[in-house]
């Protein structure tokens, strides 16, 4: 199984939520797919981890959502 995401980079620009859900701030949107569906795999298990470019302050990884993809 090969997974697609679709999505794309996105700069955040500096701002307060005032402990909001902001779409492009605090919430963003993703699909994540299997590039070559075949209905004789079973669902296979999927981890994603997120990357924030801190520019020079460097990077910071986060273990994101975890599930299947069908």
């Amino acid at each position: 199984m090969n997974a697609g995401i679709l999505g794309s980079d996105q700069d955040v620009p500096d701002g307060h939520s005032f402990n909001q859900i902001v779409d492009g701030l605090t919430r963003f949107h993703f699909i994540v797919f299997d590039e070559f569906p075949d209905s004789s795999v079973s669902p296979q298990p999927v981890q994603l981890s997120i990357t924030v470019d801190l520019g020079t302050d460097g990077t910071v990884t986060f273990a994101g959502p975890s599930g299947t993809v069908d």
